[in-house]
């Protein structure tokens, strides 16, 4: 038999969830006291960003091309390089093309609810599993790239089996994440952390 405090934690993030799915069907309004926010980067051909990660694992974005409602970037890292187009509203990487000129559908990775501001929510589906985000604070973050104003989004994941929490900070400075952490372990094993952050920032008029 499901225990009792179970079942009221499924019913409470259903609710939760139609209730965040019911208002991102209205116009956003935003709150009156927001101090700051963010819209949406406008990429250009040949900006380019490099990130390193504590196992000293290194990945390179640069723009290729700009469309109407998309960028298509070149990622390269230790795997190979695939060319990825993300969408311009939010940064959702929906399809890429390898090398070898395979290509694949990505659904629903990081995608980012514009304008970013302290305390807005929203959700997504990952596979089977769903992901809560909220932006928790904007400051300013060091990085070996440098010091950046970064707005600070936590996103949970929640699915049987793993707990996985991401800490990204999103910068404006460069129109893009500026550091990634994440903090996760499986039902069985220990907890793991990982970081990525930006090493260099090369826009396209320099």
């Amino acid at each position: 038999m499901i225990p009792l405090s179970f079942r009221a934690g499924i019913v409470f993030l259903i609710l939760w969830v139609i209730v965040l799915g019911c208002a991102s069907q209205k116009a956003e309004q935003i709150p009156p006291d927001v101090q700051e926010k963010c819209e949406a980067p406008k990429w250009n051909i040949g900006d380019t960003w490099v990130y390193e990660g504590t196992q000293m694992e290194r990945t390179q974005e640069t723009v290729l091309k700009v469309e109407d409602e998309s960028y298509m970037v070149r990622l390269s890292d230790r795997m190979g390089t695939v060319e990825v187009r993300y969408k311009s509203d939010n940064l959702e990487a929906k399809w890429y093309k390898t090398d070898g000129g395979a290509a694949g559908y990505i659904s629903h990775k990081y995608p980012y609810k514009f304008p970013l501001y302290v305390g807005k929510q929203w959700h997504y589906w990952f596979g089977d599993a769903l992901h809560l985000v909220k932006v928790l604070s904007v400051g300013s973050v060091s990085t070996p790239a440098g010091i950046f104003k970064a707005f600070k989004i936590e996103s949970k994941w929640v699915g049987s089996g793993f707990h996985d929490i991401y800490h990204h900070w999103y910068s404006p400075e460069v129109k893009n994440l500026v550091a990634i952490h994440r903090r996760y372990h499986l039902r069985i094993g220990p907890q793991v952390e990982t970081l990525m952050e930006l090493v260099s920032y090369k826009p396209a008029d320099k």
